[in-house]
């Protein structure tokens, strides 16, 4: 007699193996999927990263590497959400194929779609952002004086007193060398150089060092400025990379309170010394009456020349 439940069972062991194997080609169908496809591209999302004050921040927004016609890029994506940002990168690719990397980047990536100019210069930057910056008018003279400040000494730019004086034609040349400087050559590495400088030309003493630290905290602040995202966004050429003030990094934030330099224990010391004297109060020893003089050695910071 026939046992059905005998084939049952050999049915049911063959259908096992076929739904394993269909369950590893399932598992495996994303290295199959084809581009066009938005599944595709979930699993090429990242979170992209950047350096900040030496620190690795990553960004909250996906990002997507692609590969086309043997260049390769990052493009950001704009948002947060999975299923939103594999579909702009399924978007990015078919405007890839159809378009090419100049008119993708356009429309993805402005930044990277701008010509490269490798002669622009300091004066380039500034007549730009000047115009489309949008900043006020005393800002950016402010951030511009300090880019000029930096980049003059970099190239020893001198000039002397006759770069202020605007009659002489002195203020000119001097503007017309530094905005000539190509922007490639103010380098993170040369800022640096520049800041340690600066730094070392001040007096050793504690309260020249404490200015010498707000100076260029000020100087870097301002001219760093320039560079912004908001500010360079609509300029029409691509800036060296990295930017000039990348990974450089600002001197300890000075407290601007009132530190004292009269030791008062000293002081009062010397008053009370001259008064047990009784010079100041003995009639006719001396001629005429003199104010009391406080101690060098009362006070605690750098003196004045007397």
């Amino acid at each position: 007699m026939h046992d059905s439940r005998q084939d049952d069972r050999f049915r049911n062991k063959k259908s096992g193996g076929e739904v394993a194997e269909q369950f590893r080609r399932r598992e495996g169908t994303h290295e199959r999927l084809a581009k066009t496809d938005v599944r595709y591209w979930e699993a090429k999302l990242f979170h992209d990263a950047y350096t900040r004050d030496g620190q690795r921040v990553q960004q909250a927004f996906w990002s997507v590497r692609i590969q086309h016609a043997g260049r390769r890029e990052t493009l950001p994506l704009d948002t947060a959400n999975k299923t939103a940002a594999r579909a702009k990168a399924r978007d990015i690719f078919l405007c890839l194929k159809g378009g090419g990397w100049e008119a993708t980047l356009k429309g993805y990536k402005p930044e990277a779609a701008k010509p490269v100019i490798s002669d622009a210069t300091v004066g380039d930057l500034l007549r730009e952002v000047a115009a489309i910056g949008g900043l006020k008018p005393k800002t950016f003279a402010d951030y511009a004086k300090s880019f000029r400040k930096i980049a003059a000494d970099i190239r020893g730019i001198k000039g002397g007193t006759d770069k202020f004086n605007p009659h002489t034609g002195g203020r000119q040349k001097w503007l017309e060398k530094v905005e000539a400087v190509p922007l490639a050559e103010i380098t993170p590495e040369k800022i640096q150089k520049w800041k340690l400088s600066f730094l070392r030309r001040a007096s050793s003493d504690p309260a020249s060092q404490r200015r010498a630290r707000i100076s260029v905290n000020s100087l870097l602040r301002q001219a760093k400025s320039l560079f912004s995202k908001k500010v360079v966004r609509f300029l029409s050429f691509k800036l060296p990379s990295p930017l000039p003030f990348e990974g450089v990094e600002f001197e300890p934030r000075q407290t601007m309170r009132y530190h004292s330099t009269v030791d008062v224990k000293v002081l009062i010391k010397a008053a009370v010394d001259e008064l047990a004297r009784g010079e100041a109060d003995k009639p006719g020893s001396r001629t005429r009456k003199e104010p009391f003089r406080a101690p060098r050695e009362a006070f605690t910071g750098p003196q004045s020349r007397s």
